[in-house]
């Protein structure tokens, strides 16, 4: 074959076996065919057959491993196989240019095939042992994951994305049970899902929407989370329909086979155990004892409170549950207030204990009518009953603390009571010290606890007040006026009482048949000495009608009186500087209605009229 070695240049075959097309020297670093100089070198076969092949087969030197390369015109297509010849091989283009991977019939631009399951698509980097990308399908549906090169990953590996058949997607699992299923750890810190968004300076935010356009009037879309799916083992929030735009739309909240239990109306309302609350709060149950709110303190010594209905009656109890009447905190005491609705009137009660871990007694009770018991029942005949408060009998008791303040008890004594407060069955009024009494036969003390009273000064006669010490101002029967004192120079004093001289055409309607009784110590003269006196007319002429001036001590002690420049009557006495006269206004002998008689102004003076 030497003498083929140059022809003319253009074909050249080395002594090395290495052919030259228009070259000179090898293209190549290991030699072989090389075709050099030319515009669009190329290698053209021509099969003699229609269903021929045309391909290069590369052959080892042991005969094994061969590929093959080139077209099978039955096809048709341009083909790879990884042995000899063009049937059956692995990668094929077709006339369309789609490259097929596991099929001589690519349908797309790219079709990858394969007839057992498996990764038919991996990218990997030879460089690192962190993972590679990978894509696959199986009976089941596609799959992408991420595994570590090489390490022959499989498509039921749950370490990435699949889409089954039925058009589910799983990340992290190739079981899908739903559109959409998320598997992982879950733990503390470690989100099943995370979403992130670049907003937050709106008002609203979204982070989610989800929307059922289908879902019909009363109707519940909820979102389940738990455990497992089984009945209260997952709980879920959701949103039943009412109506389109209705206040009874509702936020609700439940768990698996145990529905609506919290329920919020889109306008406030919330309902506990009810689907529709009529109020903000409304709550509901059907269990044994009603409806119950406990009210719990952790700070310090754990103690309860709680709120009940039970039907009839709205409880409001410390430390006791008044449903399973269990004791919450036995160390501390019970007190509640109790409003009950039955049947024939309604009534209050207020319960409180005199010690820890002790049944309360009713300490007050407010009834239907509004008649109001402390310590007892209410009455039906009195406003405010009161029980026994102490040894000394019910009281009641007024304080004031404030600066120059002070406290008055009021009460009731028994055969029990101090002696020094009342004698049994009367009434008091005390102040450290006891003031005035009424005592079981009415008669009256002002500074004795054991009146024996002024005779004749009631009807009959009876005994009716014992004052120990002055009265001033308002006229009681015996009942001593104190004047003021008079001065060494004004040997009169002048008296101007309310009582209306002007007559009964004038508008007095209360005539007076009586008069004046006066003591003290007088001054007639030179000589002192005592005085009584009385000055007794009627008015209803409009003068000093029958007057009489009668003195029964010192002549002069007691003067004529006369009518103040605006009608009413004065009263004049001469009297002693040493003693302060004292006036009952006394009415004898008259058939009209007592005159509330008092005085108005008094002075001194040196003259018997024309002061007033």
């Amino acid at each position: 074959m030497a003498n083929l070695s140059n022809l003319n240049n253009k074909f050249i075959v080395t002594d090395g076996g290495n052919a030259l097309i228009n070259a000179t020297a090898n293209l190549t670093t290991y030699g072989g065919l090389t075709i050099d100089n030319i515009s669009n070198p190329s290698i053209a076969m021509k099969t003699t057959s229609a269903s021929g092949w045309i391909y290069n087969q590369y052959i080892t030197n042991t005969g094994t491993n061969n590929f093959s390369m080139g077209v099978n015109q039955t096809q048709p297509y341009w083909c790879v196989k990884a042995g000899a010849g063009m049937d059956s091989p692995h990668l094929v283009v077709n006339s369309l240019g789609n490259v097929g991977i596991g099929t001589i019939s690519p349908d797309f631009t790219l079709d990858i095939e394969a007839v057992d399951s498996g990764v038919q698509l991996q990218m990997g980097r030879t460089n690192t042992n962190a993972g590679s990308t990978w894509m696959g399908s199986d009976s089941t549906g596609f799959h992408l994951g991420v595994g570590a090169y090489g390490a022959g990953n499989s498509v039921s590996d749950p370490n990435g994305f699949t889409v089954l058949t039925s058009g589910n997607v799983g990340i992290g699992t190739t079981n899908a049970t739903a559109p959409l299923t998320i598997a992982g750890s879950g733990a503390d810190g470690t989100a099943m899902l995370r979403l992130e968004a670049t907003a937050g300076s709106q008002t609203f935010n979204w982070i989610s929407s989800a929307v059922y356009p289908n879902l019909g009037v009363g109707k519940t879309a909820i979102k389940l989370f738990g455990q497992a799916q089984g009945s209260n083992n997952q709980a879920y929030i959701g949103f039943k329909y009412a109506g389109s735009g209705s206040v009874n739309n509702t936020l609700t909240f439940g768990f698996y086979a145990n529905n609506f239990l919290v329920n919020l109306l889109a306008n406030g309302n919330v309902g506990i155990g009810t689907a529709l609350p009529d109020n903000i709060l409304h709550i509901e149950t059907s269990n044994a004892g009603g409806p119950q709110i406990q009210l719990e303190s952790t700070s310090g010594t754990a103690s309860a409170a709680f709120i009940n209905f039970d039907s009839t009656s709205l409880q409001l109890s410390t430390q006791r549950d008044m449903v399973d009447g269990d004791w919450y905190d036995t160390s501390k005491s019970w007190g509640g207030i109790n409003i009950q609705g039955p049947a024939g009137g309604s009534f209050i009660t207020f319960q409180t204990a005199d010690a820890s871990n002790t049944s309360p007694s009713t300490a007050m009770k407010i009834g239907s009518n509004g008649y109001v018991g402390m310590g007892i029942d209410n009455t039906n005949n009195q406003r405010i009953t009161l029980a026994q408060a102490d040894a000394n009998g019910s009281h009641i008791k007024m304080n004031n603390s404030r600066t120059g303040g002070g406290y008055w008890v009021n009460g009731v004594g028994d055969s029990n009571s101090s002696a020094s407060i009342v004698p049994p069955g009367g009434i008091f009024w005390y102040n450290g010290t006891t003031r005035m009494v009424i005592n079981s036969i009415g008669n009256v003390g002002i500074g004795t606890v054991s009146p024996t009273g002024v005779t004749n000064s009631g009807p009959s006669g009876n005994t009716t007040l014992d004052v120990q010490g002055p009265l001033k101002n308002k006229r009681v029967m015996r009942g001593w006026y104190h004047c003021g004192p008079i001065t060494s120079t004004n040997a009169y004093r002048h008296i101007k009482t309310n009582l209306w001289m002007g007559g009964g055409s004038t508008g007095n309607t209360e005539y007076i048949m009586g008069g004046f009784e006066a003591k003290g110590y007088a001054y007639y003269g030179s000589y002192p000495g005592f005085g009584h006196g009385t000055c007794m007319f009627h008015n209803w002429s409009g003068s000093f009608a029958s007057l009489q001036v009668s003195n029964f001590g010192t002549a002069g002690f007691m003067q004529s009186p006369y009518t103040s420049s605006d009608g009413y009557c004065v009263i004049v006495l001469r009297q002693n500087t040493y003693m302060q006269p004292v006036i009952d206004f006394s009415q004898y002998y008259t058939p009209y209605p007592w005159r509330t008689s008092y005085v108005t102004a008094e002075t001194t003076s040196n003259n018997l009229t024309g002061v007033y």
